[in-house]
């Protein structure tokens, strides 16, 4: 499927001029973010369209009005519903979208704005309310790519130019046809070459709202691609999954975890193979938090001149040296972070090291419920297989601080006495069998605590939403793309996904 770009809302991150400076001034456009600016695109399209300036039965028009009218993300949700998710990273991160979004409105309403023409569209009549709708739509429904820093136009203007000049040029004697073919092939190259490799350089990027393309619903298993044709000036959505007649045509939105699909998107992806269980806390704290069930089992080694306290204050040295990298899967290109920004992290499958220019190699080698699977986790760990599959799923960062941590006293020595500067770089690699043994207990054991944790068990959670669905309102309210009408099932089967990462990692 194609669509024209000139159907499309389009921004990008090269920030060019404001197009409404009467509604956006230069300087808020510019220090305005992708999703700000395409909203605010969106609402000057939608407030042209109700005064009816471009209601003429275009393509554009009736995409406008089939756009929804409301959302039912967790934005929208009171502090009980949030509880439901029994997940307070997606708390905390929709707290702070609520903070963010309210304080970027009010800033822009206070700017002051050149023009008073009462025709033009001003930015006092656009309600909070209608401001949060085009971002909900402009986060649910926008992708992005490559783009080549010049527009469709730009490039055919140019390319007339050229070829009138080819033809005048052997018209007034000045030179032959060939002459004038080969300079214009030269052009049409020139400009293609340049784009290329301006757009890698500057690493541009554009954000699109399109027609049609905006319609299809997600899934993390399809195999589709979205992309800009820059021959044709269309976007094109390719679909390599084989569908039946009269079945739903999805697409991926990209490398998305249930966290994003949820706050942004509203519904729950089953299985999701992208998703990950943050604890939304460091190493360090995790670490403290539950430090007596983990040193219950396996106590963490000492001597005279060095104490478990002493050994958590050197991890905390070396985890402030060490280079990471962005593990947002959503994200443009690797970026630098701060250790500070680090949380634990569990994945449903094996992601990508965090740690910069860094390999990691694998080792061959109810609440009453919840309690007694942490009570019993001693025993069963002391009967499983020790493996490195656990550590694999883990985040690079806690697994290199937790085999720092629990390393033999010879082991730890050879690890920090040489360099004057400690750093977790080094412990990209295995350790003996036997600190890795304890390294992967430490681990199951945080798993587990976490899962206990819980106000409610992953087979209690299981049976109430089979009985959710087994009722005949909430069959009907479920649809293909594991979007639920009832907040409370919503948070139920998010909050299943999650215990189902943590039960998986427990069983590696």
């Amino acid at each position: 499927m194609s669509v024209s770009a000139e159907s499309a809302l389009i921004t990008t991150n090269n920030r060019p001029p404001t197009p409404f400076p009467y509604f956006v001034t230069q300087s808020f456009w510019e220090e305005s973010l992708w999703f700000y600016r395409l909203a605010f695109k969106l609402l000057a399209e939608t407030e042209s369209n109700r005064k009816g300036e471009n209601n003429d039965g275009s393509i554009e028009n009736y995409w406008l009005k089939s756009l929804p009218k409301s959302f039912s993300t967790p934005l929208h949700w009171n502090d009980e519903d949030l509880e439901q998710l029994q997940y307070p990273s997606l708390v905390q991160k929709v707290q702070q979208q609520k903070k963010d979004w309210k304080a970027f409105y009010d800033k822009w309403q206070s700017c002051i704005f050149s023009s008073s023409d009462i025709n033009q569209l001003s930015p006092k009549a656009v309600s909070y309310n209608r401001f949060v709708w085009a971002l909900e739509c402009v986060n649910s429904r926008a992708f992005s790519g490559v783009y080549e820093g010049s527009e469709a136009s730009d490039r055919k203007k140019l390319l007339l130019f050229a070829t009138s000049l080819g033809i005048l040029w052997p018209a007034l004697h000045l030179g032959t046809f060939d002459q004038s073919f080969s300079a214009l092939i030269v052009v049409a190259v020139s400009i293609i070459a340049r784009d290329v490799i301006f757009s890698k350089v500057a690493q541009l990027k554009r954000y699109v709202l399109c027609p049609s393309v905006d319609m299809f619903n997600h899934k993390s298993t399809a195999q589709s691609d979205v992309s800009y044709n820059y021959f044709s000036d269309t976007f094109e959505v390719r679909i390599d999954n084989s569908y039946q007649p009269g079945e739903q045509v999805f697409i991926s939105y990209g490398k998305q975890s249930n966290d994003r699909l949820l706050q942004f998107y509203g519904f729950v992806d089953a299985d999701n193979v992208f998703d990950s269980y943050d604890f939304n806390c460091g190493v360090l704290e995790l670490i403290l938090k539950y430090a007596d069930d983990i040193t219950n089992i396996d106590p963490i080694p000492t001597t005279p001149n060095l104490t478990p306290q002493q050994r958590l204050q050197v991890i905390a040295e070396a985890l402030e040296n060490t280079p990471l990298v962005d593990e947002d899967k959503t994200s443009a290109s690797p970026s630098k972070r701060t250790v500070s920004a680090h949380t634990v992290r569990v994945f449903r499958s094996a992601p990508a090291s965090s740690i910069k220019k860094i390999e990691t190699s694998k080792s061959n080698g109810g609440k009453e419920e919840n309690n007694a699977v942490l009570q019993n986790v001693a025993d069963i760990l002391s009967k499983k297989k020790e493996s490195a599959a656990l550590t694999s799923r883990f985040d690079d960062l806690t697994v290199r601080a937790l085999r720092a941590l629990f390393s033999s006293n010879t082991e730890w020595n050879a690890l920090f006495s040489a360099s004057p500067v400690v750093s977790l770089e080094q412990l990209g690699r295995p350790l003996s069998a036997d600190s890795e043994a304890v390294l992967n207990r430490a681990l199951q054991t945080i798993v587990a605590s976490e899962l206990a944790s819980k106000a409610t068990s992953l087979k209690d959670d299981e049976a109430l939403l089979t009985r959710y669905l087994a009722t005949p309102v909430q069959t009907k309210s479920v649809s293909a793309s594991g979007k639920f009408d009832d907040k409370e099932v919503t948070a139920l089967a998010f909050r299943i996904e999650k215990k189902k990462i943590l039960q998986q990692a427990l069983s590696l």
